[in-house]
């Protein structure tokens, strides 16, 4: 009996996850062997506040400067529904964890920190792709749709895009972080005459369901899926097709997708809003500028998340958003890959900050 269970899950796992599933069981054993002096062996379990909260704590003090909003949300999300978050332990000491949380279709990883000492020996791969066997193969026993994961880092965290890259996931665009100082308000309207628009001239709407949500982030990002439906048809190797990406809005260092809990309740609060060109036709639809998202971070400071396809729309946007919320410190823009980047690092004083937001489908 628990024969043909094995070789049931064994089929629908290595077609979802091969060709990493094949290797996942025996990863690390194949590693230690490959470099004895460098690889470790460890045990894998969900977190539990009561035992591992204290090594967290000393795992994450140094990160971001002192500064990581971890260790003061993690024992929040465990208690939250479809939330998973794996430790590994070597040597008798918790060394390395990684969480993540399903969010409406789409997993949305986070939260991999490793300490010092073991970094560079392949416990984040291992908690990754551990992670994906386990949280894929609950959700299918389930019966519950999952597109796939998602997650984010920053360019300079060049280890952790590796391991990304070499588990399937592709990097879809930077979200560009804007800090929100009197220097950069202003250089940001400082724009050519030929670029200017004032907010007033563009409508802007409370978003008032997912759907209108949907149709909005789809439209302006075309151009992106676009070019990446172009990459998919013209590759001749399926492993080269760049996956379509979810809808997401842009947060605080996470992608929120459409679809789940937590943007529904963002719509209910009225935190989203379109900003549109006034549309003389009341038969005919309007056409989404920009989308903005007001958020809270970790550490209590409003923010705003923005989409924007246009140079005009991305300022109207800005405006808007400072009207809306006169406290708002940091900007989170997806340029949907249609504004110059260079463009807008020239408007701002001392450059900009970003994250790459990451994809990997299920294999169907």
């Amino acid at each position: 009996m628990w024969a043909f269970i094995f070789a049931k899950f064994y089929t629908w796992a290595s077609k979802r996850f091969a060709p990493e599933f094949l290797s996942y069981f025996s990863v690390a054993a194949v590693e230690k062997a490959e470099e004895p002096n460098k690889r470790a062996s460890c045990d894998k379990w969900q977190y539990s506040p009561s035992t591992d909260r204290s090594e967290v704590i000393e795992i994450c003090k140094d990160v971001y400067g002192g500064f990581d909003a971890l260790p003061k949300v993690i024992d929040t999300y465990h208690t939250q529904p479809d939330t998973y978050i794996y430790v590994c332990e070597a040597e008798g000491t918790l060394q390395s964890l990684i969480c993540c949380q399903l969010r409406g279709q789409v997993f949305y990883i986070w939260g991999a920190r490793t300490r010092d000492v073991y970094r560079g020996k392949g416990m984040a791969k291992l908690l990754l792709r551990h992670l994906e066997v386990q949280t894929a193969c609950l959700y299918s026993l389930d019966s519950t749709s999952i597109a796939g994961f998602l997650s984010t880092t920053i360019q300079e965290n060049a280890p952790m895009r590796r391991i990304f890259n070499l588990n399937g996931y592709v990097e879809h665009c930077l979200i560009d972080i804007v800090s929100l100082t009197s220097e950069n308000i202003k250089n940001l309207k400082e724009s050519d005459s030929s670029s200017l628009v004032n907010a007033d001239s563009m409508t802007l709407q409370y978003c008032t369901c997912v759907i209108e949500l949907q149709i909005a982030l789809k439209s302006l990002r075309h151009h992106r899926q676009a070019a990446n439906l172009d990459s998919t048809s013209s590759s001749h190797d399926s492993t080269d097709a760049i996956p379509l990406e979810p809808n997401w809005l842009p947060g605080e260092y996470v992608p929120w997708p459409v679809e789940c809990d937590q943007v529904k309740s963002f719509i209910k609060g009225k935190k989203i809003f379109i900003v549109s060109f006034p549309n003389e036709n009341a038969s005919t639809p309007t056409t989404a500028q920009a989308v903005i998202f007001l958020g809270i971070g970790d550490h209590g400071s409003p923010f705003a998340g923005i989409v924007a396809a246009s140079w005009p729309a991305l300022l109207a946007a800005v405006e808007h958003a400072l009207k809306l919320d006169s406290g708002c410190t940091r900007l989170y823009i997806d340029r949907c890959d249609a504004i110059d980047r260079e463009l807008l690092q020239q408007k701002l004083d001392g450059g900009l900050k970003d994250y790459i937001v990451l994809y990997k489908p299920l294999l169907k």
